[in-house]
Order: C-alpha cells, then structure tokens, then sequence
C-alpha cells in the first residue's frame, strides 16, 4: 500500500520524503531485534522472567502496531489532500450539488414543520379526549328512605320511589348521550379546524417557497444580464483601445516615410550644391 502510493505521488510529479518509510522500518526493525534478544537470553531465564520479556514484547508490537497505523492514517489524509489539489474543480457540479443540497434542506424543513403542526394537533387532541374522560366518570347514586317505617308504609310508598328512580336515570342517560353528541361535535369542528390550519399553513409555505425561488431566478436573471452588459463595455473598450492603438502605427509609419522623403530631397540639394561648385571651380 504505502509502496502504491510512493508510486503515485513520484509518478505525478511530487517529491517524495521517504520518512514515514523509515519511521516504519525503524520500528519493524527495532521489534525484531528485542526478539532477537529475548530469543537468545532464553536458557539464562526463568518462567518469570520469560513471562516478563514475553508481556514485554507484547507490549512493544502492540505499541509498535500503534504508531504504524497513526502513520498510515496521517500518510492516507496526506495523500487525500494532495490528490484533491491535483485533481480540477468543475464549477458546474459544485452548483448542481448546492441546488442539491438546497432542495434537500428545504423538503426536509418543509417535514418538519408538518410533523410538527400534526404532533400538535394530536396532542391537543389526546388532551381534550382526557378531560372527556375525567367528566364521565360515574357517580354512585343512592336511593334514601326511611330508617324504621311500618310494613304498610314500605308497601305504600313502594311504587312511587320507583318511578321517581327509573325517571331520574333515564333523565341522566339522555343527558349524557347529548353532552357525547356535542363533545362529537366538538372533536369535529376542532379536527377540521386544525386540518383547515394545517392545509393554510403547508399553503402558505408552498406559495413563499415559490415567490422566493422566482426572486432567487429574477436575481440570477438580473446578474446574467448585467455581467452580459459589463462584458460588452469591455469588449467595446477593447475594439477602441485598438483602434486608437492602429491609428497611432499609421502616423508613426506616415511620419518615418515623410522623415525618409526630407533625408532624401536633403541629400539630392547637397548633391546640387557639390555639382554647381564643382564647375565653378572648372
């Protein structure tokens, strides 16, 4: 492995220090010679004694083995920052995995907050249903008469406690079926209420997600443009910085011609003069 990795970092163009190697050898180096002698001083020792040099030895490979995969993880983080410095960076892929990353924020926050609205309704829920609870527990009810009452007195007044009793309960079951119906009514006005709440609020969520991406589009769209408008004064700069650069050749070339014309008519009037006073003289 670390050989491999030797190869790859010479291969592309890295020096390479060969110091966890050593440090490795060193080490494998170091454990065999403490066995060597362990080996060697054998028949001088006692039980003990090899049990000491033997935990001894333990001791050192298992310390050894240590500090070996301490180097290979530092050598194996070395390597990874480097291969990531030698490999290029595509901009496109780091944008598609920050929209990535993006959506997926977003839908996970979009969970949370409907989790979080149903925890609620259910909680509430679950409360109102205690309550109901605790109202409808039932009640002892006791008929009271009379301590000592004659014989013909019971027989009497016998059929009217009665009535009055079976009266009395069936006023009572009647009211609690009406008060059941209206925590029915209740729980389903309730529920609807909390369904109405949770749709308005997903609702209202979706259509801020939407107005903020078209901004988020709007933006870029405004960017684009005017990193479009900056490149084309740019270019236009350009186009004038060479037109003025092509100007100033041309009447540096027409100032050499009409210099080299001047030196010419010069030398043809100095001409002149040397012929006329030539024949002067003759």
């Amino acid at each position: 492995m670390y050989q491999s990795s030797l190869d790859y970092l010479s291969k592309s163009g890295y020096v390479v220090i060969p110091c966890l190697k050593s440090a490795i050898y060193q080490s494998k180096i170091d454990s065999t010679h403490k066995q060597n002698l362990c080996m060697n001083s054998a028949p001088l020792r006692t039980q003990s004694t090899r049990s000491a040099s033997n935990s001894l030895l333990d001791s050192s490979r298992i310390s050894n083995m240590r500090s070996q995969e301490q180097c290979e993880l530092s050598y194996l983080f070395d390597l990874k920052q480097i291969k990531r410095t030698i490999e290029p960076v595509n901009e496109d892929e780091k944008a598609k995995r920050r929209l990535r990353s993006q959506q997926e924020r977003e839908r996970i926050r979009k969970d949370q907050i409907e989790n979080k609205l149903k925890r609620e309704a259910e909680e509430i829920q679950l409360k109102e249903m205690k309550m109901q609870l605790y109202r409808r527990k039932p009640v002892k009810r006791e008929i009271l008469e009379p301590e000592s009452t004659p014989i013909e007195s019971k027989c009497v007044a016998q059929e009217p406690v009665l009535t009055q009793s079976a009266l009395s309960l069936s006023v009572v079951q009647e009211i609690d079926l009406e008060m059941i119906e209206q925590q029915k009514q209740q729980k389903r006005i309730q529920k609807e209420e909390w369904l109405q709440l949770i749709k308005s609020k997903t609702q209202d969520y979706i259509t801020n997600y939407h107005i903020n991406k078209e901004k988020r589009i709007q933006e870029e769209k405004a960017k684009q443009e005017i990193e479009t408008k900056l490149l084309i004064e740019a270019e236009n700069i350009q186009k004038e910085k060479q037109k003025d650069i092509d100007a100033l050749k041309t009447q540096i070339k027409q100032n050499i011609q009409k210099r080299k014309q001047k030196q010419i008519e010069i030398a043809l009037l100095y001409k002149q003069l040397d012929a006329e006073k030539i024949n002067k003289h003759k």
